[in-house]
């Protein structure tokens, strides 16, 4: 076996980090997260416009087609998603 120059070995390191992409936020991951939950439901949600977590394990989520869903963990450990009357629901 013979042993690789230094140089090599660094420009293969640089080469590998330069093909990874950047984590994603927090926020970035909830987003995405809430968007595979309630793209599973009959109703389309396109991108998720705007959240925000009502309880620890419940989220409002307010979609790209206008609808508002309630995205939540129920005590059995079930995952519900239910449609929102967005009129209703708007803060004042």
């Amino acid at each position: 076996m013979s042993a690789r120059p230094p140089l090599a070995v660094a420009l293969a390191c640089l080469g590998l980090a330069a093909c990874q992409t950047p984590p994603l936020t927090h926020g970035q991951l909830i987003r995405d997260h809430l968007a595979q939950l309630i793209g599973a439901q009959p109703a389309r949600c396109g991108s998720v416009q705007a959240y925000s977590r009502d309880q620890r394990l419940r989220y409002r989520v307010e979609c790209e087609s206008g609808d508002v869903y309630g995205v939540g963990v129920e005590a059995d450990g079930r995952v519900s998603v239910t449609p929102i009357d967005a009129a209703a629901s708007a803060p004042r």
